[in-house]
């Protein structure tokens, strides 16, 4: 990769800025945790340190002593998070998608209809009387799943525009070209594309079910079903009622229950998994471009990739094309393979950019600008390895259209072409 002195020194002052709010985010939990193994007395005469000077483990012997009903609380929370997150997921990416098609009937009043439930909602009563009355959900594990959760319309509109914004609608409709229905669209082309947005979604419904307690609170009076919120604040409940109880007895007496370290060590175990979790989810999208750096483009190419990186955000990493290192290594943490040269056009139809096959991977999709032949070798090795596929012929459209434009001052009637040589099968 070919970065310019002024890339290196924006990247320096990112990767300091960035180490610096990392600190300050990893702080607080460090001295959470420093905290809920402080004694209490030290917690009492010397408030909160990074640097305690009596520790001790009291805090956490009080949350063992409970260690069945913990342990249980954690499978009914992990249990109720993943099924939760996976039909909030899904469920906000299937009506996502219809939503981001242009030519959906009735597409604006369904994205106003969602857009109304994020305004207003019945009310605590009405929902309680409804689930408890109607849907029977008290005491079953549905409390913490249904109620606010199972559907975010904030989610779904994230989604809906990232659908709309970052995949082409040359994707769209070299697919339902090739035969494609709408589901196998979604799941082959939406999907793969889509996976930062579902990621990051999935994260914050994630953290919504996880964190959630107060349905636990609503709906939730067997103590045996209680997720590990729940569980959490019963403790803290029971550890004030024994503060007070204990008021009548020697200052020592109450001195030496640990309520403050045993707040803080409820909540560092609380947050424990999702800590240990987020860093697995995190990903970073970046961009590959291959180049022959003997040709005249090259330096015109590696600043295009430094203002394409400035502009959006995202990592624009230029390489050479005979480092064939870079390129498996690329391909094989990409979703996208786009194929930008005249490489294998006519006449040299058998030559093709990718001379290794066993670079595909089935989670590629594969496309090349070239329209003459409609299907390339690299297409065709491409789909022989399982990847979805697409050429060049929109591109061919759509600059068309652009020249035509240039030419006569008018819109040429992309429609009309499309429906006459673009026709779906």
């Amino acid at each position: 990769m070919v970065r310019s002195k002024s890339a290196k020194r924006f990247e320096r002052l990112a990767h300091t800025v960035m180490i610096l709010v990392t600190i300050c985010i990893v702080l607080p939990f460090i001295l959470l945790f420093m905290s809920s193994i402080t004694s209490e007395s030290a917690l009492v005469r010397d408030g909160y340190s990074f640097f305690p000077k009596e520790f001790s483990i009291h805090a956490y012997k009080f949350i063992w002593d409970n260690a069945a009903n913990v342990f249980r609380a954690y499978g009914i929370t992990i249990l109720v998070t993943v099924i939760g997150t996976s039909i909030n997921v899904a469920m906000s990416a299937l009506l996502a998608y219809p939503l981001s098609l242009k030519n959906l009937p009735g597409k604006r009043i369904l994205n106003f209809y969602i857009f109304f439930t994020m305004l207003f909602n019945g009310g605590l009563v009405p929902t309680y009387l409804m689930y408890t009355g109607i849907f029977h959900i008290n005491n079953t594990l549905l409390a913490y799943i249904v109620p606010g959760l199972l559907m975010s319309a904030m989610n779904v509109m994230l989604i809906r525009t990232f659908f709309a914004t970052s995949i082409p609608d040359a994707l769209f409709e070299a697919a339902q070209i090739d035969g494609a229905s709408q589901f196998q669209i979604f799941f082959k082309i939406v999907l793969p594309l889509g996976k930062p947005i579902l990621i990051a979604m999935g994260l914050l419904s994630g953290l919504g079910y996880w964190n959630d307690w107060t349905n636990g609170l609503y709906y939730i009076r067997d103590t045996k079903l209680y997720g590990i919120q729940n569980l959490l604040n019963k403790m803290i409940s029971d550890l004030t009622a024994l503060t007070q109880n204990a008021s009548g007895a020697s200052t020592v007496a109450i001195a030496d229950i640990p309520s403050a370290s045993v707040r803080m060590a409820i909540a560092f175990v609380a947050m424990l998994p999702i800590l240990c979790l987020y860093p697995f989810l995190q990903s970073a999208a970046s961009v590959h471009i291959f180049a022959r750096r003997t040709s005249r483009y090259w330096n015109r190419t590696q600043k295009f990739a430094e203002n394409l990186s400035a502009k959006t955000g995202c990592q624009v990493c230029l390489f050479d094309n005979d480092d064939h290192t870079a390129l498996r290594d690329s391909i094989a943490q990409s979703y996208l393979l786009i194929n930008a040269t005249s490489v294998g056009m006519v006449p040299d139809i058998d030559d093709t950019i990718i001379k290794d096959t066993s670079l595909f991977h089935p989670e590629l999709v594969v496309a090349d600008v070239v329209y003459e032949p409609q299907e390339t070798r690299l297409l065709r090795e491409a789909k022989a390895a399982g990847c979805q596929t697409f050429n060049g012929m929109y591109m061919l459209l759509h600059q068309g259209a652009k020249a035509f434009q240039i030419w006569t001052g008018q819109e040429m009637p992309v429609s009309v072409i499309k429906e006459k040589y673009f026709s779906v099968k």
